[in-house]
């Protein structure tokens, strides 16, 4: 499937407190190649081949079509002029795409933990035409790190993911300069976060974004270990890390840190040993700063001096809070398998009958008559999370070329109609959730691909015969289908047709208190 037939993207979310409405601008193609011309990321790429496919003459003759980078952008990209104030998207949300300032100004900005009970807002760029932003969550595909509001009436050039994504492998300059980019907001965006570190000017965080590098741990790796030499400081960028101290010949859990939270600077810059050991939960990738730069840059700030005399992540690593969190390690498991703060679908095994009711229901609520609830999954104590889809925080299933499997900006993964029917996203999917289901099953005609529909439409018109190639080209035999929640109802057919309310629907951080409660009995 093409970059031109990878269809579907999603109308992006902006936000203005006073219900000003971006407007989606119509512009010609010369304009619009003008725009392109005079960005940097696009200015010699345009004419480059991405591609070459079979197209379809006029006189319904089959021949190659190339597809060239232009192409593709003056099909997909979008132009909108913003209201000042605009929110572009919020810290934490999910984007799909690439954003380029052609008028205006943008601010991006992060809330930062202070501590336990208070939080900060922090400026991390102010950026002006031609810059762009919005590729940490465009290439990662995870959540962005930061929010992103217009300063000013903004024309904004929104170019879509699926785009981005294939020229960032297939252009060796378009690629090595978004990476770049990637590289310098993630570690800035990081390095923020740091509370010891919010005292520093945006210099000294660039200066110090130079010295640090990156490691990946996979899933219940050691980073180190109780009693090591504290010889860095390590902030997550990817993944879960588990902190704990050796108590009567036990490993004592003490905590739990996510993306974003940084470790080991106490022992940095008091010059003692490890207090506790750090463990990977899941594939865990964070930046390392080194311990004697970090200690520089703190040492140059008094405030961030005082600071270290109050910090709460003292008190975190204290060997007495083992006691309180005796069930965290179960909960965060839990959170390591599922995206936080969307809904999960989970069943109570203390009041499952295995009446199949929520199987069948399932069934019947598709038109298809495929049931997409498989009782069988995870279980955290008696609450067993069934084949349906975990959110993931980084979902391999999205690795799609052809754009068939997309998420929304509230973190829902669903199929759309680009789909070839590959199988890659059930492949790739750890959990077994995308099941393929052959369309014989489904008790309806397969689908037709777009290549073929394109030359039925010509053939059909021109009222020519239809082509030995055209006779022979295969219909979509095969469709990915996993659990969506049904998405759009308030209940799922499972959920209403339980008759013990063994299966729900939660909030992950619901389901969350609900699994400690039960390792509590």
């Amino acid at each position: 499937m093409g970059l031109l037939e990878s269809t579907a993207e999603h109308r992006p979310l902006f936000f203005h407190p006073a219900g000003d409405t971006p407007q989606e601008l119509a512009i010609d193609v010369p304009e619009k190649l003008d725009y392109f011309t005079f960005l940097p990321l696009f200015g010699d790429l345009l004419e480059t081949l991405v591609e070459a496919r079979p197209g379809v003459t006029s006189e319904g003759l089959v021949r190659k079509r190339t597809v060239l980078v232009k192409d593709a952008l003056i099909e997909h990209a979008k132009f909108y002029k913003v209201p000042a104030g605009t929110i572009v998207f919020r810290e934490g949300s999910f984007g799909e795409y690439l954003y380029f300032i052609l008028q205006g100004a943008v601010r991006t900005s992060m809330t930062i933990s202070v501590d336990a009970n208070q939080q900060e807002t922090v400026t991390l760029e102010e950026m002006q035409p031609s810059d762009f932003f919005g590729e940490m969550s465009v290439l990662s595909m995870n959540a962005h790190l930061f929010s992103a509001e217009t300063l000013a009436p903004s024309l904004l050039l929104l170019v879509p993911q699926f785009i981005v994504q294939e020229l960032e492998v297939s252009q060796e300059r378009f690629g090595q300069q978004i990476r770049q980019a990637y590289w310098k907001r993630a570690c800035q965006a990081l390095l923020r976060r740091i509370p010891l570190l919010r005292f520093s000017s945006e210099q000294e965080i660039n200066q110090l974004a130079a010295e640090v590098t990156t490691r990946i741990f996979g899933a219940g790796a050691i980073i180190f270990k109780e009693k090591d030499v504290a010889d860095d400081v390590h902030v997550i960028h990817q993944g879960f890390v588990r902190l704990s101290r050796e108590v009567d010949g036990r490993q004592k859990i003490l905590g739990y840190l996510a993306e974003g939270d940084a470790f080991g600077e106490i022992g940095v810059i008091s010059g003692a040993l490890r207090s506790a050991t750090a463990t990977a939960m899941s594939k865990t990738e964070t930046i390392v700063i080194p311990g004697a730069h970090f200690r520089a840059l703190v040492a140059a700030w008094p405030e961030a001096q005082k600071a270290i005399q109050g910090m709460n992540i003292i008190q975190r690593l204290d060997a007495d809070m083992a006691a309180q969190v005796t069930f965290i390690g179960l909960q965060q498991e839990f959170r390591a398998e599922v995206m936080p703060n969307l809904d999960v679908l989970a069943i109570d095994e203390t009041l499952c009958i295995r009446c199949d009711n929520c199987v069948k229901a399932c069934a019947a609520a598709h038109e298809d008559g495929i049931s997409r609830l498989i009782r069988k999954g995870a279980v955290f104590e008696e609450i067993l999370l069934p084949t349906a889809c975990r959110f993931c925080q980084d979902p391999v299933c999205l690795l799609c070329r052809s754009g068939g499997i997309k998420r929304d900006k509230d973190g829902d993964i669903y199929f759309t109609e680009s789909c070839i029917g590959c199988g890659s996203c059930a492949e790739r999917c750890p959990y077994g959730n995308i099941i393929m289901v052959d369309t014989e099953e489904l008790n309806q005609p397969a689908r037709p691909t777009l290549w073929r529909s394109l030359l039925e439409k010509v053939h059909k018109s021109s009222k020519k015969p239809v082509i030995r190639e055209l006779e022979h080209r295969p219909y979509l035999k095969e469709i990915p289908v996993k659990c969506d929640l049904d998405r759009g109802h308030l209940f799922p057919a499972c959920v209403n047709n339980c008759p013990t309310q063994a299966i729900k629907r939660y909030r992950a951080d619901e389901l969350d208190r609900i699994i400690a409660k039960h390792g509590k009995r």
